[in-house]
């Protein structure tokens, strides 16, 4: 907070710690902290989240991409050989961290994001442009697949995965912009996921589709129809983390 209240580096601080700062500084400085205090998130607050190897424009519209999510990132990038031509799907772009983060590892990739909103999208298309990124990644406004046509090589996603009943146990960072964003509707994602899955027969390149999944909802989309494969790895907090579909005997290694 100190860093975006002076406008200085993290090593200034470290490098100069007793340096004084103007009264417009101290203002600005008080001004974040009282919002921290309401335990508003430092993401929220700065407009800012590091992730993977980049940095993307977040604010309550989006759910800040946490560090655990690099997981499923790292799994897309293994089943995705450097140097072939591939087309990604999101389901449920958000900021498109996930998308974003694939596709400036992948040059020749390119990228389909769907998010059923809309203000999530504007997150999503801003930092594809400020990264670089937006001749390789569009985005549509929808419900999971409505309308997706495929096929492709790869489909990703960090579906909603709070129950509406765990809610009162987390912390308000969450549990607030939980609420707010959509990421608590565990019920209602499960019934589209497994709804848009089973319409959407276009969407796998053939011979056929391995999958690793980390929720029933993802087991839901999954089932529908892939061959269902191995969990994925847990996050740091012990909660299981999104989760990838990729090619078996295709473009997989």
């Amino acid at each position: 907070l100190l860093e975006a209240a002076a406008g200085v580096a993290r090593l200034d601080i470290l490098t100069d710690p007793h340096r004084a700062i103007s009264e417009d500084d101290a203002a600005r400085l008080e001004a974040l902290v009282t919002r921290r205090a309401a335990r508003e998130p430092i993401a929220y607050i700065l407009g800012k989240k590091a992730f993977y190897t980049l940095d993307f424009a977040v604010g309550p519209a989006v759910l800040t991409p946490r560090p655990d999510t690099e997981m499923v990132v790292e799994a897309a990038l293994a089943a995705l050989p450097e140097g072939q031509d591939a087309q990604v799907l999101d389901l449920g772009v958000g900021s498109g961290a996930i998308l974003l983060s694939v596709l400036a590892a992948r040059p020749q990739a390119r990228g389909l994001g769907v998010d059923a909103s809309a203000d999530a999208l504007v997150f999503a298309e801003s930092n594809a442009a400020a990264l670089g990124l937006a001749d390789r990644a569009i985005f549509l406004h929808g419900d999971w697949g409505a309308g997706v046509d495929g096929p492709f090589d790869l489909v990703v996603s960090n579906p909603p995965y709070i129950r509406t009943g765990d809610i009162e146990g987390l912390e308000p960072e969450v549990a607030d912009n939980a609420v707010a964003s959509g990421q608590c509707d565990f019920g209602s994602a499960s019934r589209s996921a497994r709804g848009r899955a089973r319409t959407s027969p276009r969407w796998p390149r053939p011979p056929g589709w391995r999958s690793r999944r980390s929720s029933p909802i993802w087991r839901g989309l999954a089932g529908s129809f892939l061959d269902v494969g191995q969990p994925s790895e847990k996050g740091v907090g012990g909660r299981p983390r999104g989760g990838y579909l990729c090619p078996v005997g295709g473009i997989a290694r």
